[in-house]
């Protein structure tokens, strides 16, 4: 087995490929890239195989640590033209929209009510991870 097909599995990522992976003392970086072909609206699921744009610089979630260091994936987003929300960034289907959250939802859904225990100005607040969570029953 392959270590981006390993690191694909151990995140429990579907619809995505392992370009490659970063690994510091602190944190691991993994950089997808999305396999669909066709753009999906976040917010009505409008779906359509035209790109408004590409954006240059790569999104980025917040993911569950992996042992000690902290996980973050990163992906090159593109932009479609929904009839009924107007130029916006695709989704993925592990994550909220990039405006709504910089964390992925199992890390949404893992700490809905309890503080992780990451300190500091990336953390999201509890309430909102209660919410999120609640809106995904």
């Amino acid at each position: 087995m392959r270590v981006t097909s390993l690191v694909k599995q151990i995140l429990g990522l579907k619809g995505v490929v392992v370009r490659e992976g970063f690994l510091s003392q602190r944190e691991v970086v993994v950089n997808l890239k999305l396999t669909r072909s066709k753009l999906l609206c976040p917010k009505c699921n409008y779906s359509t195989r035209s790109c408004d744009d590409a954006r240059t610089v790569d999104s980025r979630w917040r993911h569950l640590d992996m042992g000690i260091r902290e996980t973050w994936l990163s992906c090159s987003l593109r932009r479609l033209k929904c009839p009924s929300h107007g130029v916006i960034t695709e989704s993925v289907s592990f994550a909220r929209p990039v405006a709504e959250s910089r964390f992925t939802r199992d890390v949404e859904h893992r700490w809905p009510g309890v503080p992780p225990r990451w300190t500091g100005p990336q953390l999201p607040s509890s309430p909102h991870c209660m919410e999120n969570s609640r809106h995904d029953l």
